[in-house]
């Protein structure tokens, strides 16, 4: 067995699109999706805006807490600011610009940024968006992170 180190890609929209549901194989073994995102290390997030006032909640799995290094129950808006006051400064207007692409255009995008963690230093995440049903009034956007440059080790 040769063992081989690559970089995550490309395959997590389709995990995601899948990851709140159990699937069912032909020899009756079980998927669980959000058993495999947590095993490889991606986290789950939704913002969410007030249309009139534009303050934004957000909401994260246990897994997004410990990639961003929380250690400690944040509310909602606090969790929002902990995370948008750690985007590298230059990215703002880029993470701005294309929440609102895909919330006017209802797409899904990846984004790539720089972003402090409070241990590490400055981390590239990597970070699929999609528009999330919007109630009377909210606007919310959804997605997953990923640490970008994590390695998986695998073997063939």
């Amino acid at each position: 067995m040769k063992k081989v180190v690559c970089f995550r890609q490309g395959t997590f929209l389709l995990i995601y699109r899948k990851g709140r549901e159990t699937m069912k194989m032909d020899n009756k073994k079980t998927i669980r999706g959000p058993e495999i995102l947590e095993s490889i290390g991606v986290g789950l997030w939704m913002i969410r805006t007030n249309k009139e006032t534009g303050y934004s909640e957000m909401y994260a799995d246990k897994v997004l807490q410990k990639i961003l290094g929380i250690e400690k129950e944040l509310s909602p808006g606090d969790f929002y600011s902990y995370w948008f006051c750690r985007v590298t400064d230059s990215y703002y207007n880029y993470i701005n610009n294309n929440l609102n692409f895909v919330i006017q255009d209802n797409r899904v995008i990846q984004l790539e940024y720089v972003w402090e963690h409070p241990k590490k230093g400055n981390i590239t995440i990597r970070c699929i968006v999609a528009k999330a049903e919007d109630d009377e009034n909210h606007v919310r956007v959804q997605g997953l992170f990923i640490p970008s440059g994590e390695k998986v080790e695998y073997f063939r």
